[in-house]
């Protein structure tokens, strides 16, 4: 039975046979070389590099899950990503959703900063996920100024002893609207200063 290997890193040799022949590659060229193929008829081979594109975790951005781990700047830094992702406003592009998962675990956070997201028709898949506020007064969710921001799933909470100010605040910011954000399956619980959800008016 061999030893279990250790943390791998892109420029550590490898060993392989190609055409009968043993030669050597790094962990990071066979990452970029492989491929995947879907079963099923018609099926095309994709790189791996594009089948792992086609989802964005906040887990991509450093976030750990662990509960104990300090989330919050993993999670601001996805939603950063998408804040420099083209706005969806073309009538044809209307339901064209953009999504983020937050695969299950327990994600100890602040303040998660999805405000001023215009348009990017973001959806966020929670199921599994709880969001766990570590700091006293803050929003754990903050929206204000968003618009066509969608969660699915997951738990916000907030204990007797770090009283965060609400699950999530919603609200226009100047002249800009907050309509169109929608929340399903997404359970807020604990204590809060304010309100388990603050809704400071929308278009």
């Amino acid at each position: 039975q061999l030893p279990v290997g250790l943390t791998v890193s892109a420029a550590d040799i490898v060993s392989l046979m190609q055409s009968g022949v043993t030669r050597q590659s790094t962990v990071g060229q066979l990452g970029a070389s492989g491929t995947f193929t879907q079963t099923g008829a018609g099926a095309v081979a994709r790189t791996m590099q594009s089948k792992l594109l086609d989802t964005v975790s906040v887990k991509d951005f450093g976030a750990i899950g662990d509960g104990v781990t300090d989330d919050t700047a993993a999670f601001n830094r996805a939603s950063a990503y998408f804040d420099t992702q083209v706005a969806l406003t073309v009538d044809a592009e209307r339901y064209a959703y953009t999504y983020l998962v937050v695969p299950p675990g327990r994600y100890s956070i602040s303040s998660w900063d999805l405000t001023e997201l215009l348009d990017r028709r973001l959806q966020v898949v929670m199921y599994g996920a709880a969001l766990i506020a570590n700091t006293v007064g803050k929003h754990v969710i903050d929206c204000i100024g968003s618009r066509w921001l969608s969660f699915h799933g997951g738990v916000i909470y907030s204990s007797s002893s770090v009283i965060a100010k609400s699950g999530i605040q919603i609200g226009p910011k100047g002249s800009e609207g907050c309509g169109n954000n929608s929340f399903t399956d997404v359970h807020i619980i604990g204590y809060f200063d304010q309100a388990p959800m603050m809704n400071l008016g929308s278009e």
